[in-house]
């Protein structure tokens, strides 16, 4: 009686379910081969599970890996900055050295002639605005402005150049004049100091615990260059900077001098560098975020199909029956599922006064499609039974693909059936999915001559019967690790199993648990059996 057209017996609902007494001849059903975790594994597996999912984790993951994009980014944009800055603090350093080496005699002579002479140079530099010499009693003795920039600075701050920062200037001098240590440290600690400084200043700090910094580069006179200014209202100046330091001369010290720089090209040289580290940092954040986004997506997508194919793979083994009695005939079997796809293999054990049948199923590809056909086909095999005993083997694999064929997005089936009635008599249909083998005295046996048949509709052939005698107090065994390839061949070796099988009795009944361990050493001998599916039964006769 076939199932109903259409149903998937992986949907079932509760009121679907067979009702109590059905299937009464079916032992209970069990897992064979499961082995029972510990509680805390369990945990950990639900754990992990949970944390796939979880909303907050996948956020919090996002976060942290913008936030390390946008570090890495914005360490770069404000380490190209200091770059520009630095080469305008190496011009200023550069330019106080030499006129500190060649201006202690016109300075000790207070000849401004000499002194206009040697600041000349300074201004074929576009960024040069201003150079001031001063003697030890911090008098000016020469000082020059640059007339473009001073006209441009009055009209744009309402006060002169000189006025604006004379303050400034004189503090700085006289500090690098007669408290050297005390002026540089000001200098570090300076509150106008803008957060790029800062930040260059703090990752040489971190580098400085694992790489050497390289050692600062010997200089004759005391040099210093000051980017720390402060506006009137007390706010950074980012507008100018200036290097000074002293004049020696060789009985002591001759004075001090200041060379000043606009920074208003190097500022729109930082501003275009701001606008390039934004722009990077959000077209990497934005990158991130749909890798992210679309990973989380196939991510979910591969959990949720990983999911189902565990609930395809517990139906399966909650579907199977591990030992079952009739009449002296005894049978266990063992279904070893591989760890990838879900491949759709079961057995079904049924016994009666008529018997012991068992059947081996495997329909033809993967996935739950694949699950969902063998369910249905034990189902109607089960069904079948209970409207009377088995006689007719072909007529019931014919019966069987016919099902299968009425199952939306079916496939053809690989089928071995088996029936062994209570005298001991052997009847069996075997296509490509294994075969059977008789174990007596310690040897291996075949069942029986193959005969050849018509492929029903439904199935995968060939199809052949066999026939054959289980004596008292031998065994049956029947092995499938899924349909053969295209050209017909069997990955598994029956005759080694069988062998292994025989060994592993010693004399004794077959038991349940041996079972699952041929399962597994049959796939340890073929590495092409890793995504087959191995199902083993044993049907032993008393003594």
């Amino acid at each position: 009686m076939p199932p109903e057209k259409g149903r998937c017996i992986l949907c079932r609902t509760s009121e679907d379910q067979p009702a109590p007494g059905e299937d009464a001849n079916v032992a209970t059903a069990t897992s064979p081969g499961h082995k029972k975790t510990s509680r805390w594994s369990s945990v950990a597996t639900q754990v992990r599970e949970r944390l796939k999912r979880s909303k907050r984790i996948f956020m919090l993951s996002l976060i942290v890996a913008c936030g390390i994009e946008v570090m890495v980014d914005w360490n770069a944009t404000l380490r190209e900055i200091n770059v520009l800055r630095d080469r305008v603090r190496e011009r200023g350093v550069s330019y106080v050295h030499i006129l500190a080496g060649a201006a202690d005699e016109p300075m000790t002579r207070k000849d401004t002639a000499a002194l206009a002479h040697l600041s000349e140079g300074l201004f074929s530099d576009d960024d040069v605005i201003f150079v001031r010499f001063v003697d030890t009693h911090e008098q000016s003795l020469f000082e020059q402005l640059e007339p473009k920039y001073a006209a441009a600075f009055q009209q744009h701050r309402q006060q002169a150049f000189v006025e604006y920062f004379a303050k400034q200037i004189d503090r700085d001098l006289k500090g690098v004049m007669f408290d050297f240590d005390g002026q540089r440290e000001r200098m570090v600690k300076s509150r106008y100091r803008d957060f790029p400084q800062r930040w260059n200043d703090a990752t040489d700090v971190i580098m400085a615990h694992f790489v050497t910094p390289p050692a600062p580069r010997e200089t004759s006179g005391r040099v210093l260059y000051q980017q720390a200014l402060r506006t009137p209202a007390h706010e950074r100046e980012a507008g100018v900077t200036y290097a000074f330091g002293t004049v020696p001369r060789p009985d002591g010290l001759a004075g001090a001098v200041v060379v000043a720089f606009s920074m208003d090209r190097t500022n729109d040289a930082i501003f275009s560098k701001y606008l390039k580290g934004l722009g990077m940092v959000l077209f990497f954040v934005a990158l991130i975020l749909m890798q992210n986004l679309s990973s989380r997506r196939e991510k979910l997508q591969l959990l949720n199909l990983e999911t189902r194919y565990k609930q395809a793979k517990q139906a399966l083994r909650d579907a199977l029956v591990e030992t079952t009695e009739a009449a002296g005939l005894t049978a266990s079997g063992a279904l070893e599922q591989s760890s990838g796809s879900v491949d759709g293999q079961l057995y079904v054990l049924h016994s009666g006064p008529g018997g012991l049948s068992a059947l081996l199923v495997d329909p033809d590809g993967e996935g739950i499609e694949a699950a969902a056909l063998a369910l249905q086909v034990r189902q109607c095999f089960l069904k079948r039974r209970a409207d009377g005993p088995l006689t007719d083997l072909v007529a019931e694999v014919a019966a069987l693909g016919d099902v299968a064929t009425q199952i939306p997005l079916s496939r053809p089936l690989g089928l071995l059936l088996v029936h062994v009635f209570p005298s001991g008599a052997v009847s069996g249909v075997v296509g490509p999915v294994g075969g059977a083998r008789l174990l007596r005295s310690g040897a291996v046996a075949a069942v029986g001559p193959l005969q050849t048949v018509e492929t029903p509709k439904g199935l995968v052939g060939p199809i052949s019967r066999f026939a054959g005698t289980l004596a008292a107090g031998e065994t049956l065994l029947l092995a499938s690790a899924g349909l053969a390839d295209d050209e017909r061949r069997t990955t598994l070796d029956l005759e080694a199993l069988a062998g292994f099988v025989v060994r592993s009795m010693g004399g004794q009944p077959l038991r349940a648990d041996a079972m699952a361990d041929a399962a597994s050493w049959a796939r340890g001998r073929s590495s092409a059996l890793a995504a087959h599916d191995i199902t083993l039964v044993a049907i032993s006769r008393s003594a």
